[in-house]
C-alpha cells in the first residue's frame, strides 16, 4: 500500500508540478472532509469496505431498480442552470450513462472512507478540475447534489427523511472534494 498523500505520491514519481498542485487540492479536501484515515499507514490492515453508508448503497440499488433512475437524473440536471447543457453537448450518453452510474457508487463507497474508491474518485475529480478534460465550475456541483438528490426521493420509494439527510452528507462530501479540487 502506498502511504503518504496523493500530492506527496505523485511528486515521488515524477507527475508534473501542475499535476501535483491539483492532486494536493484533492488532499485539502479530503482532509477538510476528515479523511486523514485514506493516507493512514495503518489503512493497508485495515478494513478496505466502511459499513458508514451501506444504507445509501441500498437505496441507490432500488433507485437503479426503478429504471430509469440515470435518464431522470440527467433531464433534471439540464434544466437546473443554462450553464449545464453546453457541458455536455459533445456527450455519449451511452457512456455517460454507464460512467455516471458507477461514479455514485464509487462516490458513496469513498464518502464512507473505503480506500478502494480513493483513485478512482481522485480521477473523477481531476477530470473535472479547471484544467481536466471535463471542467465543471465548483458553482454547479450544488446543482449536481440536488439533482441526485431530487432523482432519489422520485425512485427510491423506501426514502425517509433521515435517509434523505445521510445522501447529503455523503454527496456534499463529494461535491464539496471537487469544488475545493477545482
Amino acid at each position: 500500500m502506498k502511504t503518504g498523500t496523493v500530492a506527496e505520491r505523485t511528486t515521488r514519481t515524477g507527475v508534473g508540478r501542475a499535476c501535483a498542485r491539483s492532486l494536493r487540492k484533492i488532499d485539502q479536501a479530503q482532509e477538510l472532509a476528515g479523511y486523514s484515515a485514506l493516507r493512514s499507514p495503518l489503512l493497508a490492515t485495515e478494513s478496505t469496505m466502511s459499513t458508514g453508508y451501506n444504507d445509501l448503497h441500498t437505496s441507490y440499488g432500488r433507485c437503479l431498480r426503478s429504471r430509469g433512475f440515470i435518464e431522470r437524473f440527467y433531464e433534471i440536471l439540464l434544466a437546473r442552470d443554462p450553464r449545464i447543457p453546453p457541458l455536455f453537448e459533445k456527450t455519449d450518453f451511452q457512456k455517460q450513462h454507464m460512467a455516471l452510474r458507477r461514479g455514485i457508487s464509487l462516490a458513496i463507497s469513498w464518502a464512507a472512507g473505503d480506500g478502494m474508491a480513493q483513485r478512482p474518485v481522485e480521477e473523477m475529480i481531476r477530470v473535472h478540475a479547471r484544467m481536466g478534460r471535463a471542467p465543471v465550475l465548483p458553482a454547479l456541483h450544488d446543482h449536481w447534489l440536488e439533482s441526485l438528490l431530487q432523482a432519489v426521493r422520485e425512485r427510491d420509494d423506501q426514502l425517509t427523511p433521515d435517509l434523505e439527510a445521510r445522501w447529503r452528507e455523503a454527496m456534499g462530501k463529494v461535491t464539496h472534494a471537487f469544488a475545493v479540487a477545482f
